[in-house]
């Protein structure tokens, strides 16, 4: 871990400042700290503050929402994993090549 030591606050803070970095709008900013404060209040409820990716997965294991919302989250809760583990910044969206369906490909080959 990068820091064991930090409180949850200070991670968040962290997370959001690394983002702040990369220019993403305060729109989405707010996002993050909203669902970090949802993070913060299962610590409480635990006794904690210091986060583990354990906790993490029970956050993102009694959630019920959209698959969308639920890759938000995910992508927020491995934000705060890859910083105490020390990992640089990365962008969530991955570089797989998606491929057409097969009755549109031949539009796409002209």
């Amino acid at each position: 871990m990068a820091d064991n030591f930090l409180s949850f606050t200070e991670l968040a803070d962290c997370i959001i400042n690394q983002l702040k970095e990369q220019n993403y709008m305060e729109s989405i900013l707010t996002i993050y700290r909203r669902f970090y404060n949802r993070i913060h209040s299962l610590m409480q409820q635990h006794g904690t503050e210091i986060y583990t990716d354990e906790i993490g997965r029970e956050f993102l294991g009694s959630t019920h929402v959209c698959s969308s919302t639920y890759s938000t989250y995910s992508c927020a809760v491995r934000r705060l994993d890859d910083y105490m583990e020390g990992k640089p910044y990365r962008c969530h969206h991955g570089n797989q090549e998606q491929e057409a369906p097969a009755v549109f490909k031949h539009i796409l080959h002209e």
